[in-house]
């Protein structure tokens, strides 16, 4: 093990300089800057407050990087912080000129701490204590600046944890003295009143990445829409399990599609979207793309139902056209002429990285409607054509046409249509066949690029597995 370096002669003078409390809220205001990350992280770890509320005051930085030493938020630290926030906001005290910006409560910027305390172990979080915290209530003096406190929203609960509730408590009783911003907003468990509540707090064209997983009523996203409309600096949107209620008459559900999507017109910065599970997306596609501005890098439709209309303006739209990556597993694309795919990507064939077709249930012939476009993408590192219903010759051809892909690392198959209805041992064993007569056209390119079959139950594991072409074995997982 290699031996723990001697503490430096300024972290020696940090620990001796907690041990007299009288002296280090003197000395704080007084010190150089490069004094102030070491002896900050020793008056956290050590929980020293006084000090530590000194030192927020005296902050020599722009930004105060805070989240990076909250593990989990711990409340007592937060409200020391806060404490020196309101004496430095209301300008009770001027140690020196204030160049403190903003405090960081998300969970970066570690750098920082380990650049100026000379590595990366800085003091975890302190055990969190059960003492009631009491927020200080009264007039407050004239201010004199306002502060940036940047957050990451993930709200996973049906209700707010205590960390948020005392901060928002705090701001809101300081309206005009500081403002909260947020670039990540995740949604996974919460009633839309609690949600909306939590909104009014930030400025909501900070926010970058928006992503709901949690499923809602159709009447929820309607109410969220007015939110969502204000954040147009958005570049990337994930929606997931839209449901209609089967109650709203069919005017109703269309004024509230309509009143959803009209509020798309704003989010000018999109670049990225994920429609899972959209249960009213069918014939609305159109209406809602059309009301994008700028091009598309990112776009998954998945689990969703889509008409004629909807994939035909899809192949077309103006905005799609540079596409990086591109998902439709689980769209039903069998009842829809596959021209309208081949023009997508021949469309996107440049710039397109990556390719999800899982579960589209597509057929041989309509398959080989795409393969020209598919061997057009020069750009493509992954393939994904599982649990589509594909016979041997036009697996052959697809592969064939792939080796001309360079840059193509992962390449994912569905079991051969023809050994689908044998038993899985006979499957197996033709299914080593098949691979077999491909690997003399695919040596070449084998050491740079993964092909996978889905197969039959696997019989040691009794999973859906994959079956590598390259080492004739079975694997049960597939990674990333």
């Amino acid at each position: 093990m290699k031996p723990r370096a001697p503490p430096t002669l300024q972290e020696l003078a940090a620990k001796c300089l907690m041990q007299f409390e009288a002296l280090a809220l003197a000395t704080v205001p007084k010190l150089p800057p490069q004094f102030f990350p070491a002896l900050f992280l020793e008056a956290y770890g050590g929980r020293h407050s006084e000090i530590l509320k000194v030192m927020v005051q005296s902050w020599p930085f722009a930004c105060l990087p805070l989240g990076a030493l909250m593990r989990t938020p711990h409340l007592r630290t937060l409200m020391t912080v806060l404490d020196g926030l309101e004496d430095l906001l209301t300008g009770k005290v001027c140690h020196r000129p204030v160049k403190l910006q903003v405090v960081e409560l998300r969970d970066i910027h570690h750098e920082f701490w380990n650049v100026w305390s000379g590595g990366p172990d800085y003091p975890s979080c302190p055990k969190a204590t059960h003492q009631r915290l009491v927020l200080q209530h009264g007039p407050r003096p004239r201010a004199r600046k306002t502060l940036k406190v940047s957050i990451e929203l993930y709200l996973k609960d049906e209700t707010l944890d205590k960390f948020l509730s005392h901060l928002f408590l705090w701001v809101e009783e300081r309206k005009g003295l500081l403002h909260v911003v947020c670039e990540r907003l995740r949604i996974l468990a919460m009633p839309i009143r609690n949600v909306n509540k939590v909104l009014n707090f930030v400025e909501l064209d900070s926010i970058r990445e928006v992503e709901v997983l949690c499923p809602w009523k159709l009447t929820t996203l309607a109410k969220f829409a007015p939110y969502l409309g204000r954040m147009i600096n958005v570049w990337k949107l994930r929606l997931s399990h839209v449901r209609v209620s089967g109650s709203l008459t069919a005017e109703r559900r269309e004024e509230l599609i309509s009143e959803f999507i009209s509020h798309f017109h704003h989010l000018d910065c999109l670049q990225e979207l994920h429609l899972d599970s959209m249960s009213f997306l069918q014939d609305h596609l159109k209406e809602m793309l059309r009301c994008l501005k700028s091009p598309l890098e990112v776009l998954y439709i998945t689990d969703c139902l889509l008409s004629e209309a909807d994939v035909r303006y899809l192949s077309r739209c103006p905005n799609v056209g540079g596409l990086k990556y591109l998902c439709l597993s689980g769209v039903a694309l069998t009842r829809f002429s596959p021209r309208s795919l081949r023009v997508l990507l021949e469309r996107a064939a440049a710039t397109l990285k990556v390719l999800e077709l899982e579960n589209c249930r597509m057929i041989g012939s309509r398959f080989r409607t795409i393969l020209p476009a598919i061997s057009q993408c020069c750009q493509l590192t992954r393939l994904n054509c599982l649990q589509n219903y594909l016979p041997m010759a036009v697996l052959r051809s697809l592969l064939h046409r792939t080796i001309k892909l360079k840059k193509l690392r992962l390449e994912l198959y569905p079991l051969p249509l023809e050994l689908c209805g044998m038993p899985v041992a006979e499957s197996r064993s033709r299914l080593e066949e098949f691979c077999g007569e491909l690997m003399e056209t695919l040596t070449p390119f084998i050491q740079t690029r993964k092909v996978w079959f889905g197969t039959l139950p696997c019989p040691t594991c009794n999973n859906q597995a994959m079956y590598d072409m390259q080492s004739n074995r079975c694997l049960c997982c597939v990674p990333s």
